[in-house]
């Protein structure tokens, strides 16, 4: 369980929303979340935030798919390089600001899983650090015209992972997206990646 109040953008309940709707559409895994009251020492901290339960946790890939837990899930994830110093030396504590940033799309980055391994995160089952199926996968999104066509249905579950496609490109969802795929890529127990 967790409380999130970030939104990628700022405080707000749209994320849940976004899960709420698609509970309700059905077909495309989603997680259950609940709305809270934060009431913080200060002012400035006190609001509204998303409580997440089970999030992509065992209990949460077990309970949308056989064996769900079985399978590798994957956070995209931006490189986030602190360029500054509250001195402005490099012996300085580092601040936030400015700062740059850095991501790459799911696209072919070599065979080594050390290329990938910083921008997608390993979730669950750490310790297996199994990267073959999301590798093969970001090599298939490479592919063009009828090649691309023919090879992607070996990689992805169509029908899941068009209406997370459509679901983002309807709610302009705030959550990092590269290659129009959400933040979070399941690779799941039958070899094939799906969304969430």
């Amino acid at each position: 369980m967790a409380i999130d109040r970030s939104e990628s953008t700022g405080f707000g309940q749209r994320e849940m929303l976004i899960h709420q709707m698609l509970n309700h559409a059905g077909g495309v895994p989603t997680k259950y979340h609940d709305l809270v009251q934060v009431m913080a020492p200060r002012l400035e901290h006190t609001g509204s935030a998303e409580l997440q339960l089970a999030r992509y946790t065992d209990v949460f890939l077990d309970d949308q798919f056989d064996d769900g837990s079985d399978g590798m899930v994957f956070e995209y994830e931006l490189i986030y390089q602190l360029n500054s110093t509250d001195t402005g030396t490099p012996e300085g504590n580092k601040v936030p600001a400015p700062d740059s940033v850095v991501g790459t799309s799911l696209r072919n980055l070599g065979e080594s899983k050390d290329a990938y391994r910083w921008n997608l995160l390993i979730k669950n089952n750490e310790d297996r650090d199994d990267f073959s199926g999301i590798i093969a996968f970001c090599k298939a999104m490479e592919l063009t015209g009828a090649n691309f066509t023919a090879q992607i249905t070996n990689y992805i579950e169509v029908d899941q992972w068009l209406r997370g496609v459509a679901v983002n490109a309807l709610t302009g969802a705030g959550i990092p997206t590269v290659a129009m795929a959400p933040a979070q890529t399941c690779s799941s127990t039958s070899g094939r990646v799906i969304i969430g």
